[in-house]
């Protein structure tokens, strides 16, 4: 099959801005929305590159839409990525708040906590949602039971009008929190049909028949990122689709387009991997 391969350099910059476009994990979506509600804490985990974060952003601002103007939604997103002690996070924490961290002293829990509460009561309004983004390291550090007395603390803070915090945090690493008030939402590798077929057309040209690009990519891809990487090195610039068999020489052979899938997370794949992962790799790097 001759296929026009769309230029690289002129789509690195393409997934970005489309994403808020496409409609999938509707199920998901529909799960979290009904689970953000005041005095909840709700972890979203699951693999890496599954579009958790993304998932959060797109349910909040559904969330803001249905509400119109009659009730704003106030939502401070705090980073977490590679932070591993809770003095970065209560920094970044009241930097999302608009608050200089320099102003609270001493900068401890307690404290911080009081400077966000006369932030939050000053929209008592809104409907507040802090959302700390991608926690793993905490986890994997060791060093989460401060922080999850963070979250646990912002949740039961009362800020009068629409009442309690939300709180929300994603993470690729299963925190081990319970309580009446946490709720748990698992965002899986992107195996739906109808949602793979909806990426790749919203990535690509009119392909009237993606069956066997839509098998591919869910026994092969499963995160959106290869999907769209996909859609658009191959079928972007073609009218028709790949067969599956071209698509499994394409993945095996195409280091280019393997690096591109992975180029933003490629010094965190090793974390994700432990010994038994690397194991047969190793060995297959002896054999050659």
């Amino acid at each position: 099959m001759d296929l026009i391969v769309a230029s690289r350099s002129n789509q690195s910059h393409n997934s970005q801005h489309k994403k808020f476009g496409v409609e999938i994990r509707r199920d998901e979506k529909d799960f979290l929305k009904a689970l953000l509600l005041p005095g909840n804490i709700v972890q979203v985990h699951g693999p890496p590159m599954v579009g958790k974060s993304m998932l959060v952003d797109q349910v909040i601002s559904e969330i803001q839409s249905e509400l119109g103007s009659t009730c704003k939604v106030h939502q401070y997103c705090v980073e977490c990525k590679n932070i591993t002690c809770l003095e970065d996070i209560l920094e970044r924490t009241l930097e999302s708040m608009g608050i200089a961290p320099a102003s609270v002293l001493p900068a401890t829990m307690e404290a911080t906590l009081t400077a966000i509460v006369s932030v939050l009561r000053s929209h008592s309004s809104c409907q507040h949602i802090v959302i700390f983004q991608k926690c793993q390291a905490l986890r994997l550090s060791g060093n989460e039971r401060k922080f999850l007395q963070l979250v646990a603390s912002l949740a039961y803070l009362n800020v009068s009008g629409n009442g309690k915090v939300t709180v929300v945090f994603t993470s690729y690493v299963d925190f081990l929190i319970q309580g009446a008030n946490v709720k748990h939402v698992y965002v899986g590798m992107l195996v739906d049909p109808h949602d793979i077929e909806a990426l790749l057309r919203h990535y690509s040209q009119e392909v009237e028949d993606l069956s066997e690009c839509v098998i591919f990519c869910k026994r092969y891809l499963g995160i959106p990122e290869g999907i769209i990487r996909i859609a658009e090195e191959y079928l972007l610039s073609n009218s028709n689709s790949p067969s599956e068999q071209y698509l499994e020489e394409i993945l095996n052979t195409d280091l280019e387009l393997v690096h591109l899938m992975f180029t933003k997370r490629l010094e965190d794949v090793f974390s994700w991997l432990d010994e038994q992962d690397l194991l047969p790799t190793m060995r297959s790097l002896q054999q050659m």
